[in-house]
């Protein structure tokens, strides 16, 4: 027998009640409980802090100013993520509940395809595809195809993500660019933790009594007092070889040093001019700040 329409409409007032007291549909149809904030897929509740309201679906990050508390990011690729919002619009200053892991609906921006991973975007809110590529900042990965609005994602923590190799194009000088023939870059991301190794061959000279300096590393190192790089420099021919260190130049270049009580950059204290054939070789091992 069929049930009728006002025991259906009655029903369906009690579950609205519900949904809005202590239960709750998410964004793709399964059904939480929210009695404190919390998702049954993995989440919490936390105070939105990012300067206005946040809608279902955006992206937030841990706000490190305070505890408890997210905002939003415009950085790509941020490796901050804390999860999607799912409770509704939570306006500055409120809290709501915050989804960290398993299927969720997520705002983007630009064409996502079912299988790219997700990162954050330079939109505050907004998701966009990585590709089929595993790199810093990954948090999800599409479930369906889109070309901006809204995808359905797993949500996932970037550990258990594989980390595939990457790669870069390192650069040399000695006060003028080296023109290399060789110029390989590797690494692998270990949440903030970059390993990687380079490999770089001179086919021009340098210049006497200047800094060899490595350039073009894939993220930015800090100057915490820390090496950055271990390896060898070659010499082409029978000259000598040097064991070299690796340190802070700048956000993204080594100064290098060959130690063994040489004070002072190496290419000037040692005194060596690159030549056509030298070869550099290093291991790097930094934190992204």
């Amino acid at each position: 027998m069929a049930e009728p329409a006002s025991s259906l409409f009655s029903l369906n007032a009690a579950l609205t009640s519900l949904q809005l007291n202590r239960l709750r549909l998410d964004a793709i149809g399964s059904l939480e409980a929210d009695s404190n904030g919390a998702t049954t897929n993995g989440g919490g509740a936390f105070i939105n802090n990012s300067g206005g309201t946040r809608s279902v679906g955006d992206v937030v990050i841990i706000d490190t100013s305070a505890n408890d508390r997210f905002t939003t990011t415009t950085a790509v690729a941020d490796g901050r993520v804390l999860g999607v919002v799912v409770d509704g619009s939570i306006a500055n200053g409120v809290k709501g509940a915050i989804q960290t892991r398993g299927p969720v609906l997520v705002n983007v921006t630009g064409t996502v395809n079912r299988g790219d991973y997700l990162v954050t975007s330079a939109t505050g809110g907004l998701a966009q595809s990585n590709g089929t590529t595993v790199a810093h900042g990954v948090f999800g990965v599409a479930l369906e195809a889109s070309s901006g609005g809204t995808v359905v994602a797993l949500l996932q923590s970037p550990t258990l993500f594989p980390q595939a190799v990457q790669t870069f194009t390192p650069t040399l000088t000695q006060s003028a660019s080296i023109t290399l023939s060789t110029a390989t870059g590797q690494y692998i991301l270990l949440g903030k933790l970059l390993l990687g190794r380079v490999f770089v061959q001179a086919s021009s000279a340098g210049t006497a009594a200047n800094a060899i300096v490595l350039g073009g590393l894939p993220f930015a190192q800090s100057n915490d007092g820390f090496p950055k790089a271990w390896g060898q420099f070659a010499r082409s021919g029978n000259n000598p070889n040097y064991l070299l260190v690796g340190t802070w130049l700048s956000s993204t270049t080594l100064s290098l040093d060959s130690g063994a009580g040489a004070t002072g950059a190496f290419g000037v204290n040692p005194a060596v001019t690159i030549a056509s054939g030298d070869s550099l070789a290093l291991f790097l091992n930094y934190i992204i700040p």
